[in-house]
């Protein structure tokens, strides 16, 4: 499997597209039309920056799936129609990395769920980031990808200040 972390995340800004879909294998229809918006756009990307996409529902859901594709930009712009710009603050987020086709998310999924179960952590919508996709290579076995859950609350026995 994967090992199963928090990673403190810094804030970014994002161009995003976000839709309800009949189910998980239209996000591919979602990165055709976030491409072609950017291309419209005066967005400007970073060196190294990151895709992903964001999965809005609270649970799996196996049909009407809401799903948002991001780019990273480096700064606000003014988007196309259907296109948005927005500023995500930074975040902690437990994390795992999923090496590999995407058969293998429920069981990363699963692990992440018994490392919050134990320590008791709230998160909110799933993310994705795709380090190797299918954009860069066919290859499923050179994808990588982390799944990333953005902690709510704080750790139960935590003190902050």
């Amino acid at each position: 499997m994967t090992d199963v972390t928090i990673e403190h995340m810094q804030s970014m800004v994002l161009a995003g597209l976000r839709r309800v879909v009949s189910d998980y294998s239209e996000e591919t229809q979602l990165w055709q039309e976030i491409m072609a918006l950017l291309q419209e756009s005066d967005a400007a990307f970073p060196a190294g920056g990151w895709s992903g996409a964001t999965f809005h529902d609270p649970d799996f859901k196996e049909n009407d799936a809401d799903i948002e594709v991001w780019v990273q930009v480096t700064e606000s712009f003014t988007p196309p129609d259907g296109l948005e710009c927005r500023h995500v603050d930074e975040c902690d987020v437990v994390t795992a990395t999923l090496h590999g086709d995407y058969a293998q998310v429920p069981a990363v999924t699963e692990q992440v769920g018994r490392f919050l179960a134990a320590r008791d952590l709230t998160v909110g919508p799933m993310f994705n980031i795709y380090h190797v996709s299918p954009a860069q290579t066919p290859d499923p076995t050179a994808w990588v990808t982390q799944l990333c859950f953005p902690i709510t609350d704080t750790p139960t026995g935590t003190v902050t200040s």
